[in-house]
């Protein structure tokens, strides 16, 4: 069962973690596009703006850039993208430079975890549109 349609585009530089991540999204029907290089992770937004529905980014990008910054560029050219970060450092400490109502799970997280956010997200998003919708109505 395709529990996951939409297209995620999965940002890391961890090998193993990034393949497991693909794999378990892949295997609940999410399309999924990994951008492991520092190009790559902004190439990707820029080509393709409305392309991903979802954000998956390890907080930790190695040199240079973070997945914080992977995040805020995307939300430049998609304000109603859903954001997941992948860290395994505390989410309190991460807050203050997140994305508004992104979710956190540890980068040792289980697949069920992993879909467990990305469902809560989609549950998040529904609700920021209903409100907006809401919002725009009223006016």
């Amino acid at each position: 069962m395709a529990l996951l349609s939409e297209a995620y585009l999965l940002v890391g530089y961890e090998p193993l973690i990034g393949l497991v991540a693909e794999a378990c999204l892949q295997e609940h029907g999410a399309e999924v596009a990994w951008a492991q290089t520092g190009s790559r992770r902004y190439t990707a937004l820029e080509e393709h703006p409305s392309s991903f529905h979802f954000l998956i980014s390890d907080v930790n990008l190695g040199v240079g850039t973070t997945g914080l910054d992977v995040a805020h560029f995307a939300r430049l050219n998609k304000s109603d993208l859903s954001v997941i970060y992948m860290s395994d450092q505390e989410p309190e400490a991460l807050l203050p430079f997140a994305v508004r109502g992104a979710t956190f799970v540890t980068k040792t997280a289980t697949e069920h975890k992993l879909v467990h956010a990305v469902v809560a997200s989609l549950s998040n998003l529904a609700t920021l549109s209903t409100a907006a919708a809401t919002r725009s109505c009223s006016s």
